[in-house]
């Protein structure tokens, strides 16, 4: 009795059912995690579990399907010889777009991974790079201001007190060293 209610329940519709369910989840929790990476973290476990048994029940199925079609075909039962034709005829077909769809999944995944972890660094070193050439150049505008204030007052002073008149300007601006 317990095998014949297995028997109906692996055969029956629930399996398919199961499958889609399965894979809606999955869809659904992808969907929403490629938004926010925090949320990614929390539900990985139970999107890794939902795909795990998506693909156990899609394997079975595939399976099951594939073994009624070897005994038929070792029976030669009529029209079994067509039907092996038309599944590698459908297995051939389909591996074009699943490999399509993979690449392109591939790529979204890569891309959206990558926007979660976009520091924007190359941005900020490119502003810090600018502004440390603004602030050089003020600093070398100041310094060729005073520069030019100090070769005015020493154009002033005399000869004989030109030397005093340096050592002054030396010491009211702090430098180390003026020549």
């Amino acid at each position: 009795m317990a095998t014949a209610t297995l028997k109906k329940v692996v055969a029956g519709p629930i399996p398919i059912i199961a499958l889609f369910v399965f894979l809606i989840l999955s869809l659904g929790l992808m969907g929403n995690l490629t938004n926010s990476s925090a949320h990614f973290g929390k539900v990985y476990l139970i999107l890794l579990i939902s795909n795990v048994v998506t693909i156990f029940i899609l394997v079975g199925l595939i399976g099951k399907n594939l073994y009624h079609l070897a005994k038929q075909f070792r029976q030669n039962v009529p029209g079994s010889r067509l039907s092996v034709r038309l599944v590698l005829l459908f297995a051939i077909l389909s591996v074009t777009p699943v490999s399509v769809v993979y690449y392109f999944s591939l790529d979204f995944l890569r891309r959206g991974i990558d926007s979660w972890f976009d520091v924007r660094i190359e941005t900020a070193l490119n502003d810090a790079l600018e502004l440390s050439q603004a602030s050089l150049g003020i600093r070398m505008r100041e310094l060729l201001k005073q520069t030019q204030q100090m070769s005015n007052e020493l154009s002033v002073a005399p000869n004989e007190s030109a030397g005093f008149a340096l050592h002054d300007l030396r010491m009211s601006l702090d430098a180390n060293e003026l020549t």
